[in-house]
């Protein structure tokens, strides 16, 4: 039976996420269709056009004088967008695949098949033209003259210094990223002397560039703030923007922001949109550079801005993706921000570090939120850990550590300046080299008033598409130019084209021969009903002359309010006088908003979160100066002389891509790197794998383990049908964290029994049997976090069995393949068993112990699926779960991974180090096990030998652990689990000593 692709029962309907629902909020129509509404609600409007063209006049009468369609009434509040984030599928189509799946179908056929993000189609659809003339105008990367994509000078030799460093490794960084980052991004943006910082009032949190900061900062906020949980963002904005928000779970609304009669900044409507919102909004503005618009505030502007939010008591959260984009200068570009910092108020701001340091696929950025008080922002930067540990646990190390040596460095920086300057002032001299190439009707002076990356070019999507078709150069719909994709090779065939489709394409769209008609159509859209209806009158004049035009109405004089609206399209002066007089009154006000100096803190109710039970222990052990000390807390190799380790394949690897002047930092797709995920996939299936070569699966590259889990779980959470999920009873602790905030129902199963310290496979059975059918099951596919405990390959094909015969869907955590017993396909034998029955499965990857990148955040989710068209159907909604969490995965840690995977001797010399790890493991167990029977250590510990992989379960309970980190500085999570990859033969018989006093002293 196939469900229905509409449900017709009444359970309410699946709502779409922002992407599918509705067209972005960056695709505005074009000038004339924008302006339909305003001309028939004040029936005349005037388009002045260049000296050396002549003006028209048009003039429209309304069907219905009682019924005008208003832009944006007075004294109404922007309309809502959403209100929560997107929905599951209704429970009657889920049901429905259920149904199918018991029938031998997909659990997974309702997952309907979603269109590509419009920007990333836009890209495909440019790399398929094999035109010589094709030119990319989309996607906002920076070019280079010619073109080409660009590595930073300065960004080159800052890498180059890195991986040369053979004293660098790469360690998991802490929750919140690296420290010597955050601080200097903060001082970057705030200034180096800000108050804010100097009272230790800011936290800021490393992330996953900007749209990751967004992220993180919306799911703090749906948290914690106590005030209105709705944000109010420009109606023209980010198209990602309304995204991040939707999926924390923030309700949207908009306020005015572009005026498409002057093509700049409508601010008497943003004001009065921000003074009509509710008190405690949040809003989000853009620093600088605005996209999509290129429109931006003066700085007399954002003071009124300013003072109007912090009168009305709104919070700001600032979007800086473009510091140092606008002006060429990164102090003048953080004006507007430091406003807002400087009145002791406080914000939110969101930093990235793609445009301006051309780290696109690195996906470097920062959260900061300043507070009123040093122990507010100590409290909250405890809350965001909370936040970040169950999305992707931490950040990448590779990016944030090139920020922070050309920011720490003088002569670094002072580079990176001069770089800068010299992409801002390419891009200025882009829109003065189209604005005198364009010699076509209209006023295209905003392409040189607009600053930043894009151009609002006004072009409508009919045009749009004209252009793409005959000219064979790809932007989005709503007619945004990235100006710096444009060279003086390629200005001329973007004029010309503009000149086309302004020109000619109505002409071969419309049959229009009539030049009155046309004028009509480029002010109006040639759609327009007006039109259609001969309800127009165009009459032609030379430029800047005054002309009457009578209008099919009963009223045909102009009123003083008619003239008021013409003054509003063209000049902002009056009103920016008026909203100064304004804000005057509003003043006296500024101190008792809830986000002003004088007010407490919004966040002030915000209390201190434990340490992470696991990260807590590294934090306690750095803190101990014993030089007896000993981390066998976080589970990170050691070498014998307790050294971190990096493997000499990843440091070769590493000088290969650096030493190969073809490679850049350009964004990667959604779902990551091609060749990491297609490696990735054969490395734990194998490369003969039916599922491979039927195209059954799809893998998307995640960060490591956590996040590839993470993005699964949200997976299951929108589109399958039972969202409960079993976990081991016990499981690495993060696990619940994960799988609750993804949106499931977390239980859990027998597993360990305490008295044999192994597998108490009778309660996996029993605990199994009696889930109900079609729950979610957690699988480790080896190596068992924390106890070290693996079921055998008999027993693992029993719980195949169950699994199937009660239509569980299986889903495996896989984060030590090639640690248990140092062969990689030994340790996939369990994955391998299921998905070689056919059935559908779930498998989270991660490198950080196999490959010891734990610092670079690599892993990779693979959903196998009964058919390769379920696979590119759930591809493309995992593309929906990914997109609002961080846009894109960084780029540099997959490429070490398909580096190694895709060449045979650097996979082989992978393989013998990987051999070289498990096996000194697997002598630390010998080791310990001896040295502990040689001390007569009371009980029985033949455990330590019988469990495989990173970790041993002694069997210490949290007193003696306790005691052990007192006596003898020896640090352990408080179950008693033991990293063994910690140990070496020098620290067993410390760790012997330790553990034989604690069990005869509790004795």
């Amino acid at each position: 039976m196939k469900p229905s692709g509409i449900c017709k029962s009444k359970c309410p309907r699946p709502r779409l996420s922002p992407i599918q629902n509705s067209k972005s909020s960056t695709q505005i129509k074009c000038l004339g269709q924008k302006i339909v509404a305003d001309i028939m609600a004040i029936e005349k409007i005037t388009i002045k056009r260049k000296a050396t063209f002549k003006s028209a006049v048009v003039l429209v009468s309304p069907r219905n004088n009682k019924n005008l369609h208003r832009r944006n009434p007075t004294n109404t509040c922007p309309k809502l967008i959403s209100s929560a984030p997107p929905q599951p599928a209704c429970s009657a189509t889920l049901s429905a695949a259920f149904m199918e799946s018991q029938a031998g179908g997909s659990v997974f056929s309702h997952v309907p098949q979603v269109p590509e993000v419009p920007l990333y189609a836009m890209q495909a659809a440019y790399g398929k033209d094999p035109s010589p003339q094709k030119l990319n105008l989309g996607i906002g990367v920076y070019r280079t003259e010619d073109g080409r994509p660009v590595l930073l000078d300065v960004v080159s030799r800052a890498e180059r210094l890195l991986v040369n460093d053979l004293s660098s490794f790469k360690e998991y960084l802490p929750i919140t990223g690296m420290p010597d980052f955050n601080r200097l991004s903060a001082a970057l943006v705030l200034g180096a002397d800000s108050p804010a910082i100097r009272d230790n009032r800011v936290t800021t949190a490393q992330c996953l560039s900007g749209s990751g900061s967004i992220r993180i900062g919306a799911d703090f906020l749906a948290k914690h703030y106590g005030q209105h949980r709705i944000v109010y963002m420009s109606q023209q904005t980010y198209g990602n923007h309304p995204n991040f928000f939707s999926a924390a779970g923030i309700a949207i609304k908009t306020y005015r922001y572009y005026d498409p009669g002057t093509r700049g900044l409508d601010f008497q409507g943003m004001l009065e949109d921000l003074r009509s919102s509710p008190t405690g909004a949040i809003v989000l503005l853009q620093a600088c550079a605005q996209n999509p618009t290129g429109v931006d505030p003066t700085m007399s502007q954002w003071e009124q801005i300013r003072q109007l939010i912090r009168s009305k008591g709104l919070l700001p959260f600032f979007d800086c993706a473009y510091q140092g984009f606008v002006s060429g200068n990164l102090e003048e570009d953080a004006q507007s921000i430091r406003l807002f910092v400087a009145d002791g108020g406080e914000s939110l701001i969101a930093q990235s570090y793609s445009k301006n340091m051309g780290l696109y696929g690195e996906r470097v950025g920062a959260l900061s939120i300043v507070c009123k008080t040093a122990e507010v922002a100590s409290n909250v930067e405890s809350q965001l850990k909370l936040v970040i540990r169950p999305m992707y646990s931490n950040p990448p190390i590779h990016g944030a550590a090139i920020v922070a040596a050309i920011l720490k460095d003088r002569d670094m920086y002072n580079e990176w300046s001069n770089e800068v300057k010299a992409m801002a002032d390419r891009l200025m001299s882009m829109r003065q080299h189209l604005f005198n190439a364009l010699r076509t009707p209209g006023d295209w002076s905003h392409i040189i008033r607009q600053v930043g990356m894009f151009t609002f070019s006004g072009l409508s999507p009919e045009q749009v598409a004209f252009i793409t078709k005959e000219y064979h150069i790809y932007l989005p719909s709503d007619g945004r130019i990235n100006m710096a994709g444009l060279g003086p090779k390629t200005v001329p065939h973007l004029a010309d084209a503009i000149h086309a489709a302004v020109t000619t394409a109505y002409l071969l769209i419309t049959g229009m021969a009539d030049s009155n008609r046309l004028s009509a159509a480029l002010v109006l859209g040639a759609d327009s009903p007006a039109i259609k209806e001969s309800r127009v009158t165009t009459v032609h004049c030379l430029s800047g002359s005054s002309t009457t035009a009578r209008a099919h109405s009963s009223s045909t004089s102009f009123t003083s309010s008619d003239r008021r609206q013409n003054a509003l399209v063209g000049h902002l002066t009056a009103e920016e006088d008026q909203s100064s007089s304004a804000m005057d009154a509003h003043k006296n006000s500024i101190s008792a908003s809830p986000t002003s100096a004088h007010a407490n803190s919004v966040f002030a109710h915000v209390v201190r979160a434990p340490e992470d039970p696991i990260l807590g222990v590294t934090v306690a052990y750095n803190k101990d100066q014993s030089p007896l000390k000993l981390n066998l807390g976080v589970g990170a190799y050691r070498t014998e002389e307790g050294k971190p380790l990096v493997l000499n394949v990843v440091r070769k690897a590493e000088q290969l891509l650096v030493n190969d002047m073809s490679r850049v930092k350009e964004y990667l797709p959604i779902v990551g790197l091609a060749d990491f995920n297609k490696l990735s996939a054969r490395l734990i299936l194998g490369a003969d794998s039916p599922a491979i070569q039927e195209n059954r699966i799809t893998t998307v590259q995640c960060l490591s383990g956590t996040g590839s889990l993470r993005v699964g779980g949200e997976f299951l959470a929108k589109h399958y049908h039972e969202r409960t999920i079993y976990i081991p009873q016990p499981t690495w602790g993060n696990h619940t964290k994960v799988f609750t905030l993804a949106g499931l129902i977390v239980k859990s199963y027998r597993y360990y029994d305490p008295a044999t310290r192994g597998l108490n496979f009778q309660g996996l059975l029993e605990d199994l049997s009696s889930a109900p059918a079609g729950a979610i099951v957690l699988l480790h596919a080896c190596a068992h976090n924390p106890t070290g405990v693996d079921p055998t390959l008999e027993q693992w094909e029993q719980i195949r069995q169950l699994v199937r015969s009660r239509e569980l869907l299986p889903f495996f955590d896989s984060a030590y393949q090639g640690f248990a017993s140092g062969s990689l396909d030994g340790d996939a034998q369990s994955v391998r068993r299921f998905a070689a029955d056919g059935g559908e499965c779930l498998i989270a990857q991660s490198y950080a112990k196999n490959m010891g990148l734990y610092g670079e955040r690599v892993g990779a989710l693979s959903i196998v699926c009964k058919n390769a068209d379920v696979a590119s159907k759930v591809e493309s909604q995992l593309k929906l779960v990914i997109r609002p969490m961080y846009s894109n995965p960084p780029i540099h840690g997959a490429s070490i991974v398909a580096t190694i995977l895709k060449d045979r001797d650097l996979f082989n010399e992978w393989t013998i180090e990987l051999k070289e790890m498990a096996d000194r493991i697997i002598s630390m167990r010998h080791q310990l096990f001896e040295s502990l029977r040689a001390k007569g250590t009371p009980g029985d510990w033949s455990h330590i030998i019988k469990q495989i992989g990173m970790f041993t379960f002694t069997g210490l309970n949290s007193e003696q652990v306790a005691f052990m980190t007192k006596e003898y500085h020896i640090y352990m999570t408080s179950d008693g689990r033991i990293s063994m990859a910690g140990l070496s033969s020098r620290t067993v018989p410390h760790l012997t000593e330790a553990i034989h006093a604690a069990v005869t002293r509790a004795a």
